[in-house]
């Protein structure tokens, strides 16, 4: 049903049609009681004569026009001017981000905008990411909100002149289908296999963002959007689909069945990007990238520079890369696509923030093995808690002997502290019970308990049967402990004195190491390979200088490896300590407890931790400036310079 410029349909004056599809009619109108021009979407007829479905679209079109967001086009509202259903929506002004990858002819005699061969010219790194950037952003927020575009493609992304990012109809796709496609996804409610989505134009151009589960007909969620945006990335990038064919049941295949090309992503790719869109688009939905938070944290730390540009090239990884997430050819690798991050990030000081890495140690008489672009997933808290973390170089969460679980304390609204496990995957974490007030844990050498701090005493919970053994008094939370193979615990009971070591089973403390003249304090000890040596920290960050040492268990050898350090750790024939809010790794022979080389940044962070080819590091930084505030809770200034302060 075209509508006539310059007609009038209640408050709104038609000016100029904007596009037509499957999903309506759109038109630029005036709404002459605001005085604001809007986009106007006629609704099908078919869909307005629909009571039932009416009725749904309007509880639909509802919770639409709640999402408050610089990203997405507003919906206004749902209005019937002259018996006419339309759907009233902020006029984004711009050219949309099909139109921005302009369109080329791939060879000779092909027509331009043709679905099979077609060529489109790659955007720059630099332009592709802001871009991205914003559309995660966008789609982060409606996510936190139960809404799912299900439609996401370059031509629903509009870009302003001054750069801003738009999506268009989110959420339509489902508002305007015949049933609820959140229920399942058929022929009659797919936006893209819907009867009213066959105008020419729209098949083609929505099939070919589709995820494996959505051309299956199958229940969808938010992953389906993170599959469509790892195909615009790519195309974005690549200036190509990422999946084609002649007809919409070629299109479909390939989605099901093909992987895109991965060699037609330029080699300037960075790494980290590169392993984005697979983990878009993998189509096993549950090893998908779980959340487009995610996403969005990673193309932040491209663009400031902190994603694979200063990892270790001397750590490499020697696992074989999936099926589906082919190896990086020789030609595109490079010694940083070896390291291969686990975990996270979250809000820095209340969430801790997590990366991680896996290790494997390099033999160089034997051939590289088949490399791995790095992964990036986000794991905040549990629901409803933040992490606890006491500052003392020992971060809140800690990595299971096996690389495949965290161990943190974490704190509910009611002030109630626990230990979590969390495997890394899709199961959800645990509390521990009986564990409250937890702070500091460590593993087991076998994964099957872990030793924490807690009412002023240091205690071990077995994770199969939940019982709770109390070892000593250690009033000092937050310093730390290790466990050996050898079933030795060390620890340090006292803030301010040397460490000691008690046997896991129970005993009497002995002491492990001795202060030297000026030391304040032993704390953050680690065992080395050998079960017998280990490395500790000296003295307390906030009152000056503190370095590592090297100790041995039933020996008074003390030996000083590195100065101006913290949060010693071993891996891969690498010490890793933290410096300036960075984490840091250098070659060393625990053997010897020599350094050799240069020390290389891995990321940024005030502490970590490393087991079994896994580094998980905390982001963030306790830094800060006293500040002044009256009694009513207004801030009346600061005092003294930005620091690390702390009541002791």
């Amino acid at each position: 049903m075209a509508i006539q410029e310059g007609t009038r349909l209640g408050a709104f004056e038609i000016l100029t049609p904007l596009d037509a599809g499957g999903m309506g009619e759109v038109y630029r109108a005036r709404d002459t009681k605001l005085g604001r021009d809007v986009a106007l979407k006629i609704l099908p007829e078919a869909m307005a004569r629909d009571a039932e479905r009416m009725a749904r679209f309007e509880r639909e079109a509802r919770t639409l026009a709640s999402l408050n967001h610089p990203n997405i086009a507003a919906v206004y509202g749902l209005e019937e001017p002259n018996g006419v259903r339309a759907l009233v929506m902020e006029l984004v002004e711009g050219e949309t981000l099909a139109e921005r990858i302009s369109v080329a002819p791939a060879r000779a005699g092909l027509k331009a905008g043709a679905t099979t061969g077609e060529r489109r010219s790659p955007m720059t790194t630099d332009d592709a990411l802001p871009i991205a950037k914003q559309i995660a952003e966008g789609l982060e927020y409606a996510h936190e909100r139960g809404v799912i575009h299900r439609d996401l493609k370059p031509a629903n992304v509009k870009i302003t002149r001054e750069g801003k990012v738009k999506i268009l109809d989110f959420g339509l796709a489902k508002v305007l289908d015949a049933q609820d496609s959140s229920v399942t996804m058929g022929p009659a409610n797919s936006p893209a296999l819907s009867t009213m989505a066959t105008r020419a134009g729209m098949i083609p151009g929505t099939a070919a963002y589709m995820s494996p589960e959505q051309a299956k007909r199958q229940r969808v969620d938010k992953r389906t959007d993170i599959w469509s945006f790892g195909c615009v990335l790519y195309e974005m990038l690549a200036g190509r689909k990422a999946f084609e064919g002649k007809t919409i049941s070629h299109m479909l295949a390939a989605v099901i069945k093909s992987e895109p090309d991965w060699t037609a992503l330029p080699e300037t790719t960075p790494p980290s990007v590169q392993t984005l869109v697979r983990r878009c688009l993998t189509k096993d939905p549950m090893q998908r990238l779980r959340d487009i938070g995610e996403a969005r944290i990673a193309i932040e730390e491209t663009l400031s520079g902190d994603a694979g540009t200063t990892l270790v090239p001397a750590l490499a990884e020697t696992t074989p890369a999936k099926p589906q997430e082919p190896a990086l050819s020789a030609a595109k690798g490079s010694s940083l696509r070896r390291i291969l991050p686990w975990a996270a990030a979250g809000i820095v000081v209340c969430l801790a923030a997590f990366a991680g890495w896996r290790f494997e140690t390099r033999n160089r008489n034997v051939a590289p093995a088949p490399q791995r672009a790095p992964v990036l997933s986000h794991i905040p808290p549990p629901l409803n808690t933040t992490f606890r973390d006491f500052g003392f170089g020992a971060g809140p969460v800690v990595v299971s002997p096996d690389g495949r679980q965290l161990a943190f304390s974490a704190t509910d609204q009611k002030g109630v502290t626990k230990l979590w496990v969390r495997p890394l995957g899709p199961k959800e974490p645990k509390a521990i019970p009986g564990t409250e007030d937890a702070a500091s844990p460590f593993w087991s050498p076998d994964g099957s308990s872990l030793g924490y701090f807690a009412d002023g005493e240091l205690k071990t919970v077995n994770l199969a049967n939940g019982n709770i053994q109390v070892l000593a008094d250690a009033p000092c939370n937050g310093s730390g402990g290790a466990w050996s193979p050898g079933g030795t615990i060390l620890f340090a009971p006292l803030c301010e004195g040397p460490l000691e070591s008690i046997p896991s089973s129970g005993g009497k403390p002995s002491p492990a190491t001795r202060l030297e003249s000026g030391e304040m304090g032993h704390m953050s000890p680690a065992f080395l390979p050998d079960g017998q040596h280990f490395l500790y920290v000296s003295g307390l960050p906030w009152f000056g200088s503190h370095s590592i040492w090297m100790g041995s268990l039933g020996s008074s050898e003390q030996e000083l490896v590195l100065k101006d350090a913290s949060s010693p750790g071993f891996a891969s024939g690498h010490l890793l300590f933290t410096r300036d809010n960075r984490v840091f790794a250098q070659p060393f022979d625990p053997a010897t407890g020599k350094l050799a080389g240069e020390a290389t940044a891995l990321a940024k962070g005030q502490s970590y931790s490393v087991s079994s080819g896994a580094l998980a590091f905390q982001r963030g930084t306790l830094d800060g400036r006293l500040q002044w505030y009256d009694r009513s809770g207004n801030q009346l200034g600061s005092v003294g310079p930005v620091a690390i302060y702390a009541s002791v």
